[in-house]
């Protein structure tokens, strides 16, 4: 995105390759693959292959996958063009505190992203950068004697 003005930051859009579709209209060819993995553990165990099933996995990761009353207010269009965002949950078992995945070990955290139709989707396309933000579920114990953070 071209800073045109004060109030516009690059931070506010997160384009998809699917913004260079022709009319922004959804495109097959533009699709993305996504994988992450922690450690020697995939998340999830297939990649994400579509912005449908990428929609879905971000609506599980906030915890509103199935609820009728609970959404994000990101239209299908928005999404698919600057307001995309992945969300990927490593809970065991969904809306469960303290099943996810022990970064104590130090785990390498790696993030992979392909076109889908690589003669399609160019190097000029794709993401330039990605912004990564962790949860995590902790015990803090506070004492006269100081803070401990336990996992």
């Amino acid at each position: 995105m071209a800073v045109t003005s004060a109030t516009d930051k690059e931070w506010f859009d997160f384009m998809h390759p699917m913004e260079n579709a022709a009319g922004l209209k959804f495109d097959k060819n533009y699709e993305l693959e996504f994988h992450m993995q922690i450690g020697s553990k995939l998340y999830p165990e297939y990649p994400i292959r579509s912005l449908a099933n990428t929609f879905s996995e971000l609506k599980k990761s906030v915890g509103i996958l199935g609820s009728n009353f609970h959404s994000v207010s990101i239209t299908p269009k928005q999404y698919r063009n600057d307001h995309f965002i992945i969300g990927i949950d490593t809970e065991a078992a969904i809306g469960a505190s303290f099943t996810g995945k022990s970064l104590k070990s130090g785990d390498l955290l790696s993030v992979r992203v392909k076109p889908m139709v690589p003669t399609t989707v160019t190097s000029a396309m794709m993401p330039k950068q990605v912004h990564i933000v962790l949860h995590a579920d902790v015990v803090l114990e506070v004492s006269d004697a100081g803070v401990s953070v336990f996992e």
